[in-house]
């Protein structure tokens, strides 16, 4: 950066760059974080916002940024934003917010929340740096009435690209923006391989932002062409020959909404995910209930979804809240887990240890074939423990979500299509894809799993099941998840052929009485039905990822059966032997004999058990008041023991 003399004290360079490095294509971002803010705020998006994106579906979004460095390894090293703090023609003189506050409050610390520095610090592993430049206060020629206009900045008579220029021009002279060109792979900022143009800019002002219910400018995300016609030109020439462009920008308050204090890093942290290729993962599906119409998708789990704004059901008010982490699958995109891809297993113990230190995350391809294949459908497996920036969590647990490739990041909400990403909520009541009318919520500790010693299990037939975009159970499932000692367990299977998982004990089962031994599926593709020659009345039965043997036997002894399972496809696993040995003497109540006759729904006896009685009694194949009455008459009835 080079400083002049009008300059010299108002520009912090807040670390050197040693080379940034990003995974992702060229995309756009979404504009809903406009929404977002309305929603934490508990007020209302002005109209003009809605019919802008309806004109033109590329407003309040990044175009450039930091997107073309495809193939590369990580996002890693340094990046530095450059952060410009604007006064309107008519802000205070003297600005209460200054220019170490904010460079404090984003990069430097302390921070009561952390920076943005200390956030992507922690996400990436100490992988990646963000820095910052803060130059100003800088005043421009415009007041504010002249750049918000009728609609909070956000309708066509705002001249929010101007009041940038504006500040741009008077900066130029002494920034080098050349420093903030470095999106080509060999992570050095002007070496020729960038685009040009500088990755982002953020513009900051000193008043209350609308999205507070103040009277300034609602914060976004846009270009500058979009609004003056074409890119701002630095007077600073590129590797290229050609002058440096700034296009790309982000702008919010300097201060938070009760204007007296210096904003946080926390939407900053999220918008910042935007300008590394991460869409938002949350929608608004329903405008017309305001805030309350939208499904949070993967919630306070995630920076890019709730992650800046909160927990549980949507209210008035909102307590402070991350920047959280991203959820794993952002975090390899940029290259910050590793993935644990584990191929063909039958009934495979897994350990993670927390993916905030350990950046371990499960990866498992759904579709048939493997990675050799390139499936388009994955089940991740992340365990989050409540540290670090991730302390405000709902609970310590494992999080468990399906990645959709063919699906849509935000799907026709009349429809049961899935999402891009949808996470696997434990407790079932799919509350983040409902809006707060039908139960929704940003996040509860009732989607992890493993919360508070539960062990739980997850395939085709579990609430949530785990299917594939056509109905199909996948070969993959996870038979045991729990949580114990700071580490998550997982037991799980992906092979695309059966197998029984065989049991070393002889099961103990009382004569007489009907039993239903389980034994575990593990691979194939659901729903399954069972092999064997089993004696009369004997019969199996699917439940999900596992097999049940059900009979009943009226002798004493030790019975063996060999089993074997076929799936869906036709796929037969091996046999295995199972041995139920019949112990101790039939007990039963003479109220549970009468119970069935008085209440039919919620009759005590097994199937076992009423065949045996009619089998003594007058046998017509029926347990009836025959069978009761020669009972009652030649036996003492007992206590069950």
């Amino acid at each position: 950066m080079r400083v002049g003399n009008s300059w010299r004290n108002q520009a912090v360079v807040a670390g050197s760059v040693i080379g940034f490095i990003v995974l992702l294509a060229p995309a756009r971002s979404s504009a809903q974080d406009i929404e977002a803010l309305a929603q934490r705020k508990g007020i209302t998006v002005p109209e003009a916002y809605y019919q802008r994106v309806q004109e033109d579906p590329t407003a309040y979004k990044l175009e450039r940024a930091l997107f073309r460095r495809a193939g590369s390894a990580s996002a890693s090293g340094e990046v530095r934003i450059p952060v410009i703090l604007g006064l309107f023609v008519d802000s205070d003189t003297d600005p209460h917010i200054t220019r170490e506050m904010v460079e404090a409050s984003l990069f430097r610390g302390p921070a009561e929340r952390g920076t943005i520095t200390e956030s992507y610090l922690e996400m990436s592993r100490g992988a990646l740096t963000v820095s910052g430049d803060v130059i100003g206060w800088v005043r421009t020629s415009l007041t504010m009435s002249e750049v918000v206009g009728s609609d909070y900045a956000l309708g066509p008579d705002a001249r929010v690209g101007e009041w940038i220029v504006d500040m741009l021009n008077q900066a130029d002279a002494d920034v080098d923006f050349r420093q903030y060109d470095n999106d080509g792979p060999d992570g050095q900022p002007n070496s020729g391989d960038d685009d040009g143009y500088v990755d982002v800019i953020t513009v900051e002002f000193l008043e209350v932002a609308a999205s507070c219910g103040g009277p300034a400018i609602w914060p976004h995300r846009w270009t500058i062409s979009a609004q003056t016609g074409s890119p701002f030109q630095t007077n600073d020439i590129g590797a290229s020959g050609h002058p440096i462009l700034v296009h790309d920008y982000i702008t919010q308050s300097a201060a938070d909404c009760s204007g007296t204090k210096v904003q946080d890093a926390g939407v900053i942290a999220h918008e910042f995910g935007h300008a590394l290729g991460l869409p938002d993962y949350y929608h608004w599906v329903d405008r017309d209930l305001g805030p309350e119409g939208r499904r949070w998708v993967l919630g306070c789990w995630a920076l890019m979804a709730a992650g800046s704004w909160g927990c549980g059901p949507v209210g008035s008010t909102r307590d402070p809240y991350g920047p959280a982490h991203m959820i794993g699958h952002s975090k390899g995109t940029l290259g910050w887990v590793d993935y644990l891809d584990i191929g063909e297993v039958w009934n495979e113990e897994i350990f993670l240890g927390p993916a905030q230190t350990d950046g371990d995350v499960l990866r498992i391809p759904l579709d048939p074939g493997g990675l050799e294949h390139s499936p388009t459908e994955f089940l991740f497996a992340e365990f989050r423990a409540q540290i670090g920036f991730d302390h405000a969590l709902p609970a310590t647990g494992v999080l468990l979500y399906k990645q959709d490739s063919s699906a849509s990041l935000r799907p026709d909400p009349a429809t049961d299509e899935p999402y891009y990403l949808t996470m696997l909520e434990q407790d079932g009541n799919r509350g983040l894809l409902k809006t707060t009318p039908e139960g929704g919520n940003r996040g509860e500790a009732g989607d992890a799993w493993g919360v508070n010693g539960l062990v739980g299990k997850l395939n085709g037939e579990t609430n949530p099941p785990l299917r594939l975009h056509n109905g199909d159970w996948p070969a993959a499932m996870v038979h045991e998840v729990s949580v114990q000692d700071g580490v998550a367990r997982l037991v799980v299977s992906t092979g695309q052929t059966p197998r029984l998982v065989e049991r070393p004990e002889t099961v103990e089962v009382m004569q007489i009485r009907s039993f239903a031994v389980p034994i575990r599926i593990a691979g194939g593709h659901g729903p399954y039905t069972g092999v064997g020659i089993l004696p009369q009345a004997f019969s199996f039965e699917n439940i999900g990822d596992e097999l049940f043997l059900i009979g009943s036997l009226q002798e004493a002894g030790e019975n063996s059966y060999s089993v074997a399972v076929r799936d869906r496809l036709g796929n037969t696993s091996p046999h295995v032997t199972l041995t139920v040995n019949a112990t101790g003497d039939w007990v039963i109540e003479s109220t549970d004999l009468i119970e069935g006759f008085l209440d039919p729904e919620n009759d005590p006896l097994t199937d076992g058990e009423r065949g045996y009685l009619d089998q003594i009694g007058n046998n017509n194949d029926r347990f009836d008041v025959g069978d009761l009455r020669k009972w009652l008459r030649t036996h003492r009835p007992q206590e069950r023991q």
